[in-house]
């Protein structure tokens, strides 16, 4: 399909599927073949997709799907037999012209309708085809909406869809938000209207913790994984902005409405964006934190606990830095009657006069020591003296909320993945494939489907670790074109 796409909230033209090819639709989920040949709308390109890559959206799609993070699905890959002229970086790391073998991967959702769609109509002024999108999108993804309330003019059910967009794209974000996942090219033609994560392209799941990570070179800050809530907000101010154009016309074309009545419609939009996304985000968001630390209530106190946390994981942590999934998922196996213990003893050592930087807690080395790039060794002296002050005032409001250990520690798990699909994992699976040998992303592909449970110490000891040393600068790992 054709649709247009914003960057940053400015307009830029149109684009389209350019190897994505819908072939049907089974029980209301819709099937593509991605890598299947060249379409209307593949520019000069060829249509095709790598091994390589398809891979990567089938195991990334698949592995979102296991953390229960809405997604469009991956069925299968199938490699062609054909090799494809892609543009890669080589066993030197140089990009080249490489030769590369082909592969078709088939996807599904219940439709995988864009922002950018609604844009492209919008912007060209062809408000007929703009109001048949419409109407498609209440059949498509919003059915509910008209079951509920048959009488609905179509500006009224317009404007409710907007509202669930947003409250989609809240809950989407704030998800990511929480695995640690960065889309890296967040532009509106990549903002599925059904609130999924939609194409896998320059993804990635933050391995060492950087406010501003993105994998993709061409996503700047604007992309990065903290920056994500903006970039949606973005997005929907886009799609706001050209529903409007069609509520214009609808309501005083069709339904009879004046101005004003128009102009109040219009502003529900504007209303939803900063209501149902802005405090939707911050709510689920803050749920979320909520979660990943184990408390019981989200107030001022534990919002500043978080902050300063994830101030110590970016910028207290050694050279190397902390792995933010391993460092939520090691915090949520300390037992209540641990840090308990652990808050006593570092009191009595406060009373006998021991300096801070001596009561670097037996858990808090543990923990850090798990979730580390570097060694703790290496790491100064006032950055382990923060970490210390941090983990006792977190331990002290465990200890004021007295909630049971197995609740806290069960919620905890359920928020924190222990398996994430890692770049480096990735790049294992799919050049195994290239030779001819699907094991490693048929491991991955089990693993991945049960991220919060504790498996095989074997599957541990290969899957839930930091990034190995060879992978931490290696391009087409370390960062993504």
């Amino acid at each position: 399909t054709v649709y247009g796409a914003s960057f940053t909230g400015q307009y830029g033209g149109q684009r389209g599927d350019g190897r994505a090819i819908s072939i049907g639709q089974v029980r209301g989920t819709e099937v593509q073949l991605k890598g299947a040949g060249v379409t209307p709308y593949s520019r000069q390109f060829d249509g095709r997709a790598v091994l390589r890559s398809s891979v990567r959206e089938f195991l990334g799609s698949e592995a979102m799907a296991g953390l229960r993070v809405p997604t469009t699905r991956s069925l299968c890959v199938i490699a062609t037999g054909e090799p494809v002229l892609r543009v890669w970086y080589d066993d030197d790391g140089t990009e080249r012209y490489l030769q590369e073998p082909g592969a078709v991967g088939t996807r599904v959702a219940r439709s995988f309708l864009r922002f950018g769609q609604f844009e492209l109509f919008a912007q060209r002024g062809e408000h007929r085809l703009l109001r048949e999108l419409a109407q498609h999108a209440l059949d498509r993804e919003f059915s509910h909406l008209r079951d509920a309330d048959a009488d609905a003019t179509l500006t009224r059910l317009v404007i409710r869809m907007f509202d669930e967009i947003c409250d989609r794209q809240a809950t989407l974000v704030a998800e990511w938000m929480r695995v640690g996942y960065c889309q890296g090219n967040m532009n509106s033609d990549n903002s599925a209207l059904g609130g999924v994560t939609l194409d896998y392209g320059p993804f990635a799941f933050m391995e060492k913790f950087a406010p501003f990570y993105n994998p993709w070179v061409g996503g700047g800050t604007e992309y990065s994984y903290g920056r994500q809530p903006n970039a949606a907000a973005a997005n929907l101010i886009c799609l706001a902005n050209a529903l409007a154009s069609l509520l214009v016309k609808v309501a005083e074309e069709e339904e009879g409405l004046d101005r004003s009545a128009t102009t109040q419609l219009i502003e529900q939009l504007r209303t939803s964006i900063a209501h149902k996304f802005g405090e939707g985000f911050s709510a689920k968001h803050g749920e979320n934190c909520r979660r990943k630390l184990g408390f019981i209530t989200w107030d001022d106190q534990t919002q500043q606990l978080w902050n300063e946390l994830l101030s110590l994981m970016s910028s207290k942590a050694g050279a190397g830095g902390v792995d933010f999934t391993l460092f939520f998922r090691s915090l949520s196996t300390l037992s209540f009657t641990e840090t308990l213990a652990e808050k006593s003893q570092l009191q009595q050592g406060q009373q006998i006069g021991m300096a801070d930087d001596c009561m670097v807690s037996p858990l808090l080395r543990d923990l850090l020591r798990k979730s580390a790039l570097d060694e703790l060794g290496t790491w100064g002296e006032e950055e382990l003296l923060a970490w210390s002050r941090w983990w006792q005032r977190y331990l002290l409001r465990v200890e004021v909320e007295a909630r049971p250990a197995a609740e806290r520690l069960d919620e905890m798990v359920s928020a924190n993945p222990k398996y994430i699909l890692r770049n480096w994992m990735a790049a294992e699976a799919y050049n195994a494939a290239a030779l001819g040998d699907f094991s490693i992303v048929r491991e991955l592909h089990e693993v991945l489907g049960a991220p919060y449970a504790e498996q095989s110490l074997a599957t541990e000891a290969r899957w839930a670790q930091v990034t190995p040393q060879w992978a931490r600068e290696r391009p087409g790992l370390a960062f993504l074109t």
